[in-house]
């Protein structure tokens, strides 16, 4: 059994619903009650896992697991011989998924409203496609970023009361981090699925302007958010590639395409020198990436050329790729909607 939560949190034992035929009912089990999770194992075709975690301002979180038994609570379900398991999950920030390769489906929601559960059900029951992206990494392990006491909780330099905490990371913040430390995470930033899939061709890349060609290749109706990261000339001291836009489509049936365009300015290819305290080009070649993730298997490459300050110059198309954006078993879509 599992450690049982407060009886404020416990909710009181709910009657099925069913429908009008009585054939499809819908059952409520306590995580708190390992027994009846069994029970409902046998006849099930799918079981909705909900877990969460909180915080609150003035303290961090203790881990980045989830609250109380959650966990092992969808391990267990997982476990159980559900026909399916989806799990709900409710986070302020970054949470750890070790039992992602053991369930079908992941939603997740960042601070949801009142509305909550009515857009978790439309996205379920398949009344909207969900196009939504994380808008950070998730990690694989709970210290993926390998921080030292320096960097958190911070030292006391002074020998005085006042912590300082030192950002030695530097440029390398969020997915920046993980590239540039080859840190394979559990789901990377900008990742987000779909029931449809997409592919991406036909890039073209100039120093002024990218442009990809969308098409939707599944069997429904939905909406795709590609995104455009640069790599800055070797020497430039920047990280790996950096996020310089991204786009969402209309929402494109089964065969329509779409050209998405992301527009870049000179401040998208300059860095901050802080001698002239102004943003300054940097000449050289920029590395293109057009993908559906910061580590999108299937982003098309280009690259384009930068001169002196002012300067700009064209380069490259690469030939087309098609194929869906699927990372890992898991299938994971951040918020709903």
């Amino acid at each position: 059994p599992f450690p049982s939560p407060s009886s404020q949190l416990s909710p009181a034992s709910l009657p099925p619903v069913c429908d009008v035929s009585g054939r499809s009912c819908l059952f409520y089990a306590e995580g708190a009650d390992a027994s009846a999770l069994t029970a409902l194992a046998a006849s099930a075709e799918v079981a909705i896992v909900f877990v969460s975690t909180s915080s609150c301002e003035g303290s961090d979180r203790a881990s980045l697991g989830f609250d109380l038994f959650g966990d092992a609570l969808v391990e267990a379900v997982a476990a159980a011989g559900f026909g399916r398991v989806v799990v709900a999950a409710v986070a302020p920030g970054a949470v750890l998924t070790p039992w992602r390769e053991a369930v079908d489906a992941i939603t997740l929601a960042f601070m949801p409203g009142q509305e909550y559960a009515n857009a978790l059900a439309d996205v379920l029951f398949g009344q909207v496609n969900p196009s939504a992206k994380l808008p950070l990494t998730l990690p694989a392990r709970e210290d993926d970023l390998q921080l030292t006491a320096r960097m958190w909780p911070g030292v006391f330099p002074r020998n005085d009361s006042q912590r300082v905490a030192i950002y030695s990371e530097r440029l390398l913040v969020g997915y920046r981090f993980y590239d540039a430390k080859a840190i394979t995470p559990a789901f990377p930033f900008g990742h987000g699925l779909s029931y449809t899939n997409f592919s991406l061709s036909n890039l073209s890349a100039a120093s002024d302007l990218v442009s990809v060609t969308v098409a939707n290749t599944g069997p429904w109706a939905g909406r795709a958010v590609p995104q455009l990261y640069l790599a800055f000339p070797a020497g430039s001291g920047e990280p790996p590639q950096q996020l310089r836009g991204f786009g969402k489509t209309a929402s494109l049936a089964p065969g329509q395409a779409e050209r998405v365009e992301f527009k870049l300015r000179p401040r998208d290819v300059s860095v901050w020198d802080a001698t002239a305290h102004a943003w300054a080009q940097v000449p050289g070649e920029f590395g293109v990436s057009v993908g559906f993730s910061s580590r999108c298997p299937r982003a098309l490459k280009a690259s384009f050329r930068v001169g002196s300050p002012g300067g700009f110059q064209h380069r490259g198309i690469p030939p087309r790729l098609d194929g869906d954006t699927s990372v890992g078993p898991a299938v994971l879509m951040a918020a709903v909607a």
